[in-house]
């Protein structure tokens, strides 16, 4: 995509350098791979695909157009990434100790729960001005 690093990361979700590196780490995966039928997307447009997908979510014809692949490529393509970035990713998370997690959690019958906000579909921000918000 030909956009700023700012337009990037608001599209996106997330900075042109870990993007980059997303890529890198998506190709060393798929070299490892048993290769069959060539590839209908690059690994930067798969990492692309999947992020414009988790931001925005738009329908798989609509991918498939905007990456000139069929749908069935686009659908077949989704479930294959995200298993590899939850595991990429997987050490990164934590959802803190269980103290906080009581703390912060909501009691339902039995059960904790617990909630996580990302941020990464909608940027979340937090400012002095609360009624700016």
């Amino acid at each position: 995509l030909a956009l700023t690093p700012l337009l990037f990361g608001e599209f996106m979700g997330i900075p042109v350098d870990v993007y980059h590196t997303l890529v890198h780490s998506w190709s060393l995966y798929l070299d490892t791979r048993q290769r069959g039928a060539p590839r209908s997307l690059t690994p930067s447009d798969d990492v692309a695909l999947l992020f414009i997908h988790l931001r925005h979510y738009p329908t798989h014809l609509f991918l498939s157009i905007l990456f000139n692949v069929s749908q069935p490529a686009v659908t077949k393509r989704i479930p294959d990434l995200l298993l590899f970035f939850s595991d990429f990713f997987k050490p990164s998370i934590s959802l803190g100790t269980l103290e906080s997690r009581t703390i912060e959690g909501y009691q339902y019958y039995n059960d904790q729960i617990s909630f996580i906000i990302d941020g990464f579909e909608q940027p979340c921000h937090s400012s002095e001005h609360i009624y700016l918000e």
